[in-house]
This record gives structure tokens, C-alpha cells and sequence, in this order.
């Protein structure tokens, strides 16, 4: 089993091989290292350039983990959910 790194910066490239030997490489869009779970912004399968996969992998179940670009730019803040209006939407639909 691979050793998870204690930390993966958003906006990384990374590259996974699953139990299942399949590969999976693309962008950290966040990590959990309570559950060791990586999300990953990764080329859409449809091949549309505009389009992306999201990739949620479990890193207890990968064989190898590669970090191919560190990030050097630590990206912008998100911006804070607005909980009151997304309540109002909820309640609406």
C-alpha cells in the first residue's frame, strides 16, 4: 500500500493506480486526511474539452500515489456560502 502523504495542496496534479489497476490522474480540488479522501478535477471522459470528471478516491484502496506537479501559487479563498439563500432555494423546490 502507498504512504499517504500527511497533506495534498489544492491544485496539485496527482496520479493514482486503484485496487481495480486503473489509473486516475488529475487536480487536488480538496483532501481529508481524517478519511483519507482526495478529490480530483480530472479530463472529461466524453472528450469534451470544457467539460471535467470528479473523481472522489478513497486513498485506503490505491496501490500507488505519484504528486507530478506540486503547486507553487496557493489559489484564491472560495468564496462563503450564502446558507440563508440556499435554504430559501431548498425550501422553494
Amino acid at each position: 500500500m502507498a504512504v499517504v502523504a500527511d497533506c495534498f495542496t489544492i491544485g496539485s496534479k496527482v496520479a493514482c493506480r486503484t485496487c481495480y489497476n486503473q489509473n486516475i490522474e488529475g487536480e487536488v480540488l480538496a483532501f481529508d486526511a481524517h478519511t483519507k479522501m482526495l478529490i480530483l478535477k480530472c479530463p472529461s471522459s466524453s472528450g469534451d474539452a470544457r467539460l471535467n470528471d470528479v473523481n472522489i478516491v478513497n486513498l485506503a484502496l490505491v496501490s500507488d500515489v505519484q504528486i507530478l506537479q506540486e503547486v507553487s501559487v496557493m489559489p484564491d479563498v472560495p468564496q462563503t456560502l450564502d446558507l440563508h439563500r440556499l435554504d430559501t432555494r431548498v425550501k422553494k423546490q
